[in-house]
């Protein structure tokens, strides 16, 4: 996904944490740690579940497929503001590419645990 390599990220996929998994964890050359979570249908569930790895990471994001009604993507984007997290839209450009699009760019947490994060980061980065 161009969004993703263009941004020089460490890309890490299913990760556990406590009793669930992360669907993506992204870690760039700062060692921010972002948690996406990607989902067809519910988003609402899709913004609940990344709410619970908030505490060891410092950006969250959730990925769903683009709704093509304009009102019902106004709603999404403006839970997502009210709620610091970031939201990608997954898309099929012309030629049938798969694409994302950043719709609402995700807010450092103030919430997150140092100790959970750097354990976090640490896994991934020995790995």
């Amino acid at each position: 996904m161009k969004i993703l390599t263009e941004r020089n990220l460490k890309i890490f996929k299913e990760v556990p944490l406590f009793s669930s998994s992360i669907d993506m964890i992204t870690i760039n050359n700062n060692e921010e740690v972002s948690a996406i979570e990607f989902k067809l249908r519910n988003w609402k569930k899709a913004i609940d579940q990344v709410k619970k790895h908030s505490i060891a990471v410092d950006y969250m994001s959730i990925c769903i497929l683009k709704p093509k009604n304009r009102i019902t993507r106004e709603k999404i984007e403006d839970v997502c503001k009210q709620e610091n997290t970031g939201l990608l839209y997954f898309n099929l450009d012309e030629k049938g590419n798969p694409e994302l699009f950043e719709a609402v760019k995700p807010i450092k947490s103030d919430f997150y645990w140092d100790v959970q994060r750097e354990s976090l980061l640490n896994m991934l980065l020995e790995s």
